[in-house]
């Protein structure tokens, strides 16, 4: 699961995205939960940083990965995970990715897992 997070001086201001990645975890059966990597511009600091993987309780394992455009707004976003993600997620060693962001709507629980539904489509995952 892969999400792009922007710096923010105040750590309350990330409970939207907290409350996005405990549902994708919720959402799916994922025979192994998959990593969670966070994607941020640098500026992200080490007290958010450790804020945030103390209140993330769902991923086994969470990533934070200094990569994303600090500037260039959302033309910049945007190319950023049609084009480069891929290539550092390929780079850190993951074959598959459900992306998630604050515009995800996920509703109910236990649907199938897509990561195995891709490999058992005969996918690469």
């Amino acid at each position: 699961v892969a999400t792009l997070v922007r710096p923010n001086a105040r750590a309350e201001r990330y409970a939207r995205f907290l409350e996005a990645a405990t549902r994708a975890y919720e959402a799916f059966a994922f025979d192994e939960p998959p990593d969670l990597v966070v994607f941020h511009d640098g500026r992200l600091g080490a007290d958010a940083e450790a804020y945030l993987r103390g209140a993330l309780t769902k991923p086994p394992a969470t990533r934070f990965v200094a990569a994303a455009p600090r500037h260039g707004g959302a033309n910049a976003t945007a190319r950023f995970w049609a084009v480069e993600s891929w290539q550092l997620l390929a780079d850190l060693g993951y074959g598959a990715v459900l992306r998630l962001d604050g515009a995800c709507l996920l509703l109910g629980a236990g649907a199938p897992d897509p990561i195995a539904r891709l490999r058992d489509g005969g996918l690469d995952a």
